[in-house]
Formats: C-alpha cells, sequence, structure tokens
C-alpha cells in the first residue's frame, strides 16, 4: 500500500499517534480550541477520529464513557452550573494516550 507517498509493505505494522491525528487542523478547525458543540451535530468526520482505539487495543473503558457522556454528564448539568476556578484556560498536556487540562480543571459547582 503506498500512503503519502510512502510505501508500506504487507504486514507491516501501522501506528497512529492519535493525540497528533486529532489536533490536525486539515482535519479540524482550530483543533486546539475546547469547542464541544463541534459535536452537537450527528456528524461523522470525513477526517479520522478513534477516541477509543480500535482492533485488539480498543478501549475496554467505551461503553462506560459513553453512558457517562449520554446519561451522567447531562443529568448532573441540568442541576449544577460548573465555572472553572482558574482566570485562564488551562494548558492541555498529553497524559497516557489523552489530552488533558494540566491541573485537571477545577471547578465551582453551584445550583443557581
Amino acid at each position: 500500500m503506498r500512503v503519502e507517498g510512502h510505501e508500506i509493505p504487507a504486514g507491516a505494522t501501522v501506528l497512529l499517534p492519535t493525540s497528533l491525528v486529532h489536533r490536525d487542523p486539515r482535519g479540524f478547525r482550530d483543533p486546539d480550541r475546547f469547542a464541544p458543540e463541534r459535536w452537537l451535530a450527528d456528524i461523522t468526520p470525513s477526517w479520522p477520529y478513534f477516541p477509543f482505539g480500535g482492533g485488539a487495543r480498543r478501549c475496554v473503558g467505551e461503553p462506560l464513557a459513553h453512558a457517562e457522556i449520554e446519561t451522567v454528564i447531562p443529568a448532573v448539568l441540568r442541576r449544577l452550573r460548573l465555572s472553572p476556578l482558574a482566570g485562564e484556560p488551562e494548558r492541555m498536556v498529553q497524559r497516557a494516550t489523552v489530552l488533558v487540562p494540566r491541573r485537571s480543571l477545577l471547578v465551582r459547582a453551584s445550583s443557581d
């Protein structure tokens, strides 16, 4: 197979650095900006997007993550208002295979 001008022989192991692929501006407009609204529409990105990996090493926590995203987080946000404690957005750092806020994004929860 030929990819971007490089010949990849049959049987070769190919690794994709998800943290780089998911932050590539060719696939995601302003990829470093926190913009959860970009996922509100029922879309299938034309650029590779695989937050849970794939194949034999696919994340076993994917079903739990989907349950949290679809059920728990909306329930919490219906009852509480979350505001960041930091005055400026947190710098993202890579931990293992994911990008996270450097100080874990500390927030204040209020019911107002």
